[in-house]
Formats: C-alpha cells, sequence, structure tokens
C-alpha cells in the first residue's frame, strides 16, 4: 500500500489563464483543481489574477464549480493573462505574493500541487520558493520553459518533489544536463535516484504513461491521441493522485487514473464522479 497522504490540504499554486484558441481556462492550475474537486476533494487554488472581464470570469468560474477563491489576490497593474504561445511579457499570474495567511493552510501534511511557470518571474518564484521549504511532499509538473528558467531553478523544484509529472522531451531536456542515459528507462531511473522522487510519471508520444512508482515501473497505454493533449495528461494525474491520497496500492491507482481518461470527457469537468470511475472498473473486470 501506498502511505497515506492528506486529503483534508490540497494546494494548487500558479499561473491562471484563458486559452485564446478556445477561449477556455484550461491551464495547469485550474484543470487540476477542477479535476480534483470533481473527484470529491476540496483543493484551493493560490494564484492572481487582473482586474478585468477575464479576471472576473475566472473567478465566476471557480466559484460556480463551489471551488473556494479566497486566494485568489487582485492585481491592479497586470491584466488576467491570455495565452497563446509563452511572452516575456508581465501578466497578473507572474506576481503572486507571499500572504500571512499562507501558513495557516500550508502545513506538513498538506499537498501541494504546482508547476514551472511560475518560478519564470522573480517575484512569483519568491513566493513559490519560500512555499516549497516549508513542505516534504509536494507535486510539481515540469514544462519547458527555456531560457525563461535556468538549470538552478529547475533543480530547487525538482529537489524534495514527491511526484514528477513531465513528458518524454522534458525528461530528455533535464537529464542532458548531468546524464549521458540515451533509453528512457535509465533516464527516469537517473532522475529519480538524483532528486530522490518517490514518484515519476512520464508521458511519451505513442500514447503510453511510464510511471516509476519508487523500485517499480509500468507502462501504460492511453487512448489513441492521447499523447500531447495537456488536458488529457492533467485529469490522468489527477486520477493518480486522488487514489494515492485515498491509500491504494499502485496497480489500483493506475487502474483508477486510465479508466477516468479512457471512460470519461475528461475536458468537461462536471460529468464525472469518483463513484461512476469505480463503477467503470467493475464492470470492465467482468467482461
Amino acid at each position: 500500500m501506498t502511505e497515506l497522504l492528506s486529503k483534508e490540504k490540497i494546494i494548487c499554486f500558479g499561473e491562471s489563464y484563458w486559452i485564446t484558441a478556445s477561449e477556455r481556462d484550461s491551464c495547469f492550475p485550474l484543470s487540476i483543481t477542477y479535476h480534483l474537486k470533481a473527484l470529491g476533494l476540496s483543493p484551493l487554488l493560490i494564484t492572481r489574477v487582473g482586474l478585468d472581464d477575464a479576471g472576473k470570469q475566472l473567478i465566476r468560474d471557480f466559484e460556480g464549480k463551489q471551488i473556494a477563491t479566497d486566494y485568489f489576490q487582485i492585481d491592479y497593474d497586470y491584466n488576467t493573462a491570455k495565452w497563446n504561445g509563452f511572452s516575456e511579457s508581465l501578466k497578473a499570474w507572474n506576481n503572486i505574493e507571499w500572504d500571512d495567511r499562507f501558513t495557516d493552510i500550508i502545513t506538513n501534511d498538506t499537498i501541494f500541487i504546482h508547476s514551472l511557470l511560475p518560478a519564470s518571474n522573480q517575484r512569483s518564484r519568491d513566493t513559490l520558493f519560500k512555499v516549497i521549504d516549508r513542505l516534504p511532499k509536494r507535486v510539481f509538473q515540469l514544462q519547458h520553459f527555456e531560457p525563461f528558467v535556468t538549470q538552478q531553478i529547475v533543480g530547487q523544484c525538482l529537489q524534495g518533489a514527491y511526484v514528477l509529472h513531465l513528458s518524454v522531451p522534458e525528461l530528455e531536456w533535464i537529464t542532458g544536463w548531468f546524464s549521458r542515459s540515451t533509453s528512457i528507462e535509465d533516464r527516469i531511473s537517473v532522475l529519480q535516484d538524483r532528486f530522490y522522487i518517490p514518484y515519476l510519471l512520464v508521458h511519451n508520444k505513442e500514447n503510453e504513461v511510464i510511471v516509476k512508482a519508487k523500485d517499480s515501473l509500468y507502462t501504460i497505454k492511453q487512448p489513441d491521441g492521447s499523447a500531447g493533449k495537456s488536458y488529457i495528461q492533467d485529469a490522468f494525474l489527477a486520477g493518480f493522485l486522488f487514489q494515492l491520497i485515498t491509500n491504494r496500492g499502485i496497480p489500483a491507482v493506475l487502474d483508477f487514473a486510465n479508466a477516468l481518461i479512457t471512460n470519461f470527457p475528461v475536458n468537461v469537468f462536471e460529468q464525472y464522479n469518483a463513484d461512476a470511475i469505480y463503477e467503470t472498473i467493475k464492470t470492465n473486470n467482468k467482461k
């Protein structure tokens, strides 16, 4: 059985923006928060939005899904971001500030989920590093944002991570700094050993996710067309974390996460819940 992670305090931290191609709020911190809420947990999101229509709509969306917006900071100088590729121009989420109220919600049993993107700007990075220094268990979503982040910054985010979520190109990017290994499995092991990361989830272009759970390696086939779709990868991570939180063994964790993305429209968060996923697994096992 896996260790029991507290399900009382789940905090997502980081960027909030609209995808301009779809006018949809689907960046990683928002997406993972939505999924965890749909699964019956009570995540909080620490982010920063502008005092504009886009920021107001994000707040309304969260409140409509009954997700607390107590830690949405309001920026009076910068707008809420609209994503159409990485930009050096500052947006509200670049400026997440330390709030003394964080000490009330961030404790040793907090599950803290974040991406690399907030580390690309000094103010949000300072806040992020002040937070992660306090936490023994942390979930880190790695994205390739060179040259906006340095090897040192990435290393600080990797150090002490409990779960690492990334793609094969990102794995090759960071292991290329310190390893000559060429196989994906060797790169995963080198990364795990160097930074003492218990769980790694690595998505490849063959519609698979390779999971290193301590000393065990699993390759999970995912639905055709899954590769490169962040909303599917986010849903898989949410299902993985939900089962890890509820103290399931790794095979059950992976069955649940894959059943979620295989059988449910994961871009429509209200149309599934944990009970429906368990029922699907039960039905599939009878076939």
